[in-house]
């Protein structure tokens, strides 16, 4: 996939204005091609990323040594080391050099994030668990809305015989702090849900440095409302929508399940006019945001940002909200699992269908396996088939 991608990129280069070209590539010969292929991904990214306006302000007089600072960095995000977590070890070099050369000055905190939310931009997006795909269709790299000239995507996996000629459709939200642009993290569960006749999608949305977790739910909406607007064309039930996630993505979709109606939070994406409703929800790790304790996003117990009370499950939850699941682990030191009692408890006094299942071994990162995804089926199909 990637040979591919680096063909097209490189055609891509090949048009580009001769002032790009001139600038900076390596001294190897051999170096060059990949060269040329990141850096046209990184500026693709910048809408997300902000590196290179970061970079402008942070590095005043880039010299040839900060060139090859950052050739090293980005070459070992993508081809060195691509199926890290997070590029730490590659970003802790990259600014030593920088800080032992002083080539960056004051603006050095926002240059690292950028540099950071680049790095983790061009990680690999790796699936967590391989599902058979013998009997699933792929829709890859739909654009489900566009800002500043570029493509929010997600990919749509079908049934091949489905039972019916308009099935549910479970939209999966990746984790990451908001921090990740990698729709394959749930790559796995989709296909599982595929596989077992429903539709299922994958989205990415925006990334902190360029966005708060407003935009985030912003985009996570427009995905809802671009599904619904392509039923027919997919055989999908717009009245029969899921939302499933871990972490931040558990956050966007409980969010979703709570803030039907909220006009102030539908964003500017397309499909303005139709419902961004769903009708269950499934959260694994949720930050319900009830602002009770110092957890994740709020660990260190600081004043609450002003998107924080906007984007919080927990302070929308109201008698018309759609029904969760909660999956935690006991042992969550991230995200403590008391957020998802608080939540499930406001869910239980309301009367809405709800469940809790605490997982009495686990921490944050459990539910990348098939497990977890045939518990989240479980209760779509308990929602929607009964």
């Amino acid at each position: 996939m990637k040979h591919k991608l680096i063909t097209l990129v490189l055609g891509l280069f090949a048009m580009l204005p001769a002032s790009i070209v001139a600038e900076w590539q390596p001294a190897e010969k051999s170096q060059r091609e990949n060269y040329a292929a990141v850096m046209q991904l990184a500026k693709s990214a910048e809408p997300l990323t902000n590196f290179f306006a970061a970079e402008k302000l942070a590095v005043p007089e880039p010299n040839d040594v900060y060139y090859q600072a950052r050739w090293d960095f980005l070459n070992d995000c993508y081809y060195v080391n691509p199926g890290v977590a997070r590029p730490s070890n590659a970003m802790k070099s990259f600014l030593d050099i920088c800080d032992e050369n002083e080539l960056v000055n004051h603006k050095r905190f926002e240059f690292k994030k950028a540099a950071e939310t680049l790095g983790v931009e061009l990680i690999s997006d790796k699936v967590a668990f391989e599902v058979d795909g013998e009997a699933i269709i792929e829709h890859r790299d739909l654009s489900y809305q566009s800002d500043d000239e570029y493509s929010q995507k997600l990919d749509l996996f079908l049934p091949k015989n489905p039972s019916s000629d308009k099935v549910p459709c479970i939209i999966f939200i990746h984790g990451g702090g908001w921090r990740s642009h990698k729709r394959a993290w749930m790559e796995g569960h989709a296909k599982y849900v595929a596989s077992q006749g429903y539709a299922a999608a994958t989205i990415d949305y925006r990334m902190l440095n360029c966005a708060t977790p407003l935009e985030c739910l912003h985009d996570a909406k427009a995905a809802v409302r671009w599904v619904r607007a392509h039923a027919a064309q997919y055989g999908i039930d717009p009245d029969r929508l899921g939302a499933s996630g871990g972490s931040a993505g558990a956050q966007l979709s409980t969010a979703l399940a709570t803030t039907n109606g909220v006009v102030e939070l539908e964003g500017e994406g397309g499909n303005q006019g139709v419902s961004s409703a769903i009708q269950a929800a499934v959260g694994f790790a949720t930050p319900a945001m009830t602002g009770k304790r110092k957890t994740w996003p709020n660990k260190k117990g600081n004043v609450l940002p002003d998107w924080f009370m906007k984007v919080s499950p927990y302070h929308h939850v109201s008698a018309d909200d759609a029904p969760i699941k909660f999956i935690h682990g006991a042992k969550d030191g991230l995200v403590k699992v008391e957020e998802a009692k608080d939540m499930f408890a406001a869910y239980q006094k309301l009367g809405i269908m709800s469940e809790l299942e605490i997982l009495p071994d686990e921490g944050h990162v459990f539910y990348m396996d098939e497990e977890s995804a045939e518990k989240a089926l479980a209760f779509f199909r308990k929602v929607f088939e009964n």
